[in-house]
């Protein structure tokens, strides 16, 4: 992000992981998913096809950064609470979910 926020275009232009990085940095600083940023990192990921192993190492990297896996961690125990609060998960997958 530093090369974004430098605006190091020939660099940025050229990296696939650039869009799914600044998108995933914006929820961090947000510190949520909204529905938009959500569908920008699905179309992203739907996006990855065979032979793009280089892409997959990149995004690995990208999620290893203890700043993205605290995020996602708080986010999907956020989502489940949700769920599990409103009855919206089924009752098998919530005995799975605590045991």
């Amino acid at each position: 992000m530093a090369l974004h926020d430098k605006e190091v275009h020939d660099i940025t232009a050229v990296d696939p992981c650039h869009k799914f990085t600044w998108c995933l940095d914006a929820c961090i600083r947000e510190g949520r998913v909204d529905a938009k940023r959500s569908r920008e990192l699905q179309i992203f990921l739907d996006g990855i096809r065979r032979g793009q192993e280089q892409v997959l190492g990149d995004l690995s990297m990208i999620l290893c950064d203890p700043y993205a896996i605290n995020f996602l961690a708080n986010s999907v125990i956020r989502l489940l609470q949700h769920l599990m609060n409103n009855e919206a998960m089924p009752k098998s997958m919530i005995i799975q979910f605590w045991s």
